[in-house]
């Protein structure tokens, strides 16, 4: 695979859409999903280089599928970055203890940023 793959785990279509065009845009693979199952069930059929999730969806939330990702021996590697709109303290320190390399609050959005740490994540 030529391409770096992301997968992009969002129950918002508008904000799927729009993390999906920018990363394309970048040059990344990407594919999406509607919620933590759907994600959970594409990383058991493709190779993912990153993981970008929102928290809170319906079926399974991104810390319940940043967990899975961290106990599974053949994913456990994969960084995963939570996009959220939740903007605290207390769920930030829970994104981090389910094992994601960064959290991004989705009101200081900023596309540079989030290309960034996905550079530095996946080298």
């Amino acid at each position: 695979r030529s391409r770096r793959a992301i997968l992009v785990a969002e129950d918002s279509l508008l904000v799927r859409e729009l993390e999906r065009d920018v990363l394309k845009a970048a040059g990344y693979e990407v594919v999406t999903a509607i919620d933590g199952k759907d994600a959970r069930e594409k990383l058991e059929k493709q190779d993912f280089d990153l993981v970008l999730t929102d928290i809170e969806m319906p079926k399974m939330d991104g810390l319940e599928l940043t967990r899975q990702v961290r106990t599974d021996e053949r994913l456990k590697e994969i960084p995963v970055i939570v996009m959220t709109s939740l903007d605290n303290p207390d769920t930030k320190r829970q994104g981090m203890d389910a094992g994601a390399d960064a959290y991004i609050v989705k009101k200081e959005f900023d596309q540079q940023d989030l290309l960034d740490t996905i550079k530095r994540l996946i080298r």
